[in-house]
């Protein structure tokens, strides 16, 4: 993994030559597994731009379905009827982060870092969800899979922003309150996101399932620190 950071040509060469049988289901959970401890290890050392080589490698790995990251239901009140494939990838990619942080955060890891390494982590880590941002939205707007069905994927966009924010403020709750400031703003600008896109298709969703969205939205807020970052959260989903 050390040697896919230091440029992209060297990254494509350790994915042709990584061999992992993906008709053994044991060997893909091993290698997903050893995949998960050995990207927490080098996360805290990779420069901006090493980080995006590593972020495209899990992606290509995701795409030649060599790195199993099941998605949990920890997040879903209900379960969506929609059409979330256009949008596997990055839901697996904010699972995968969520797993590193959750690691980078036990008992066996969090002395770890100093106050320094987790600002840098955690910068890292809005890199990769802004990213992730920026992929769905050009999905939604102009993705193949939108040309020629009747129904856009926009439910699926707001079920997207819906997890991701989830995701951004758990890792939250786990850093030190001093490094937070980077994800506290990604947070409102995923809200912006959802705010804007539910407006501009009024129709996509009901009355009653506005509520239950702000509900379960301010939920997950209310575990947030300090009081002014927990208030200006849970006033902006109030304005949905």
């Amino acid at each position: 993994m050390e040697c896919s950071c230091i440029s992209s040509s060297i990254s494509e060469q350790m994915l042709a030559l990584l061999v992992v049988d993906v008709g053994n289901p044991e060997e893909v959970r091993l290698f997903s597994k050893g995949f998960l401890v050995a990207l927490v290890q080098v996360m805290p050392w990779c420069s901006p731009q090493e980080w995006q080589r590593l972020h495209q490698l899990t992606r290509r790995l995701l795409e030649k379905q060599l790195l199993h990251v099941p998605y949990s239901l920890e997040y879903i009140q209900f379960v969506p009827l929609l059409n979330l494939k256009p949008f596997a990838q990055e839901l697996q990619l904010s699972v995968l982060l969520l797993r590193a942080f959750q690691f980078l955060c036990s008992q066996s890891c969090r002395n770890w870092l100093p106050v320094e390494g987790w600002s840098h982590v955690a910068k890292l880590l809005c890199n990769s969800l802004t990213n992730l941002l920026d992929s769905v939205r050009l999905i939604q707007s102009v993705g193949p899979w939108a040309q020629g069905q009747e129904q856009d994927l926009t439910q699926e966009t707001l079920f997207f922003y819906t997890q991701v924010f989830c995701h951004v403020l758990h890792i939250m709750a786990m850093l030190h309150q001093e490094v937070c400031e980077p994800l506290y703003v990604l947070a409102l600008e995923i809200l912006t996101c959802y705010e804007t896109l539910s407006k501009t298709n009024p129709s996509v969703s009901s009355l009653l399932q506005k509520v239950n969205e702000q509900h379960f939205l301010k939920s997950i807020a209310e575990n947030i620190s300090p009081e002014e970052r927990r208030q200006t959260l849970l006033q902006k989903i109030s304005n949905f």
